[in-house]
């Protein structure tokens, strides 16, 4: 679906928004996705996640280190995938 629909654009991402997106959003969302090729990255996205639990529990291993840090998190709420 996300390869020949481009359904993540037009379906997943809307889901997670707080407000209907406008004609120009949607666009703006849309247009830089125009073929199946150009979608592949948003198709591979989820299965590659699931495969990388070795790699982040690396990565949380070593959170200690970055402990006495000043972070700035962003994370979008209404994120569907999260």
């Amino acid at each position: 679906m996300v390869m020949r629909f481009n359904a993540f654009q037009w379906f997943l991402v809307p889901t997670g928004m707080r407000r209907k997106l406008t004609r120009a959003e949607r666009a703006a969302n849309v247009k830089p996705y125009p073929t199946p090729a150009s979608r592949y990255p948003q198709a591979l996205s989820p299965k590659k996640i699931l495969n990388s639990r070795e790699f982040l529990a690396e990565v949380e291993s070593g959170l200690a280190q970055l402990y006495d840090k000043p972070v700035l998190l962003l994370w979008g709420v209404a994120d569907v995938g999260f």
